[in-house]
């Protein structure tokens, strides 16, 4: 990984945009990733619920969402891959700033091969970015009540059939259903940078999710919008976090939101600028060079 920098003199920055016309940001490989934020995005669709029996559920906005991402990379230098290939991310993750789990679905990481090269990249200075039905990846199969206990782990689930780092990552808040695509008012909880181009309150149509716990209960978030449940119908949770910060007990940035159910989401400056200021967040805090020997 190389060190972020923010300023560029003026030949550096035309040599780099010549690059980026050369290259289009969708061919870019892991392996010849070079310089600006490296970010891997990850869209796997599994069985809903990591159960071979379950029901496959693939967003359609995947595609709006992949489009989005390489256009915010050609206009602010990043690098972004695109990948569904666990082989990839087992042999290329360590070239990576972020990792974004854009619509993921179920068993995403299943192999303990594949969890245990996440959680050791997080812990040397990788970052998260998760979006929407992340919440809905590495989803718990036994689940016998929705009540979080602190630790990551919601009450009575059978710790043998999910992954409990997963679930630390999303502080628990795993989907638990939800009501017809609606709008409903986003407000903001704090003041905060990474909310900054948002008005105290706006409004979103989108899914939103119910959750099996409160990212609130866990003492590392900082929640940063709620959704009014009293402006839509379906809601279960009473303070309803939608945006969340954290950072996790053995390193490592995480970025939660449930906002980006439908296409028209990515192509919201308001919803784009958040998910910009997200990548700027998490990458002030992006690992030196060569931490990847760490891992």
């Amino acid at each position: 990984m190389k060190k972020i920098v923010h300023l560029f003199n003026e030949s550096i920055f035309l040599s780099l945009l010549l690059v980026a016309l050369l290259f289009p940001v969708s061919s870019i490989s892991g392996e010849d990733r070079e310089e600006g934020i490296g970010i891997l995005v990850w869209t796997a669709t599994d069985k809903w619920g990591g159960s071979p029996n379950g029901v496959l559920w693939r967003h359609k906005s995947i595609t709006a969402a992949i489009a989005m991402w390489n256009e915010m990379a050609s206009e602010q230098g990043w690098d972004v891959t695109h990948s569904e290939d666990r082989n990839f991310v087992m042999s290329s993750l360590d070239n990576y700033d972020i990792f974004v789990c854009n619509n993921c679905v179920g068993d995403i990481f299943d192999t303990p091969a594949l969890e245990n090269k996440f959680e050791r990249w997080m812990a040397g200075g990788g970052n998260f970015l998760g979006v929407h039905s992340v919440l809905d990846a590495e989803y718990p199969v036994d689940t016998t009540t929705q009540v979080f206990n602190n630790q990551g782990l919601p009450n009575g689930m059978n710790t043998h059939s999910i992954w409990p780092y997963f679930s630390d990552l999303i502080s628990g808040a795993f989907f638990d259903g939800h009501p017809a695509t609606q709008t409903a008012t986003v407000k903001k909880v704090i003041k905060h940078e990474l909310t900054s181009a948002l008005q105290a309150s706006e409004s979103f149509n989108d899914e939103w999710y119910n959750q099996l716990g409160h990212p609130t209960d866990d003492p590392l978030v900082t929640c940063l919008l709620e959704v009014d449940e009293t402006t839509y119908t379906g809601g279960e949770e009473g303070f309803h976090c939608v945006t969340w910060i954290k950072t996790m007990p053995k390193g490592g940035d995480v970025f939660i939101t449930g906002l980006g159910h439908t296409d028209e989401a990515y192509r919201d400056d308001r919803f784009r600028t958040l998910l910009i200021n997200a990548v700027v967040h998490l990458c002030d805090t992006c690992a030196i060079d060569d931490v990847s020997q760490a891992r």
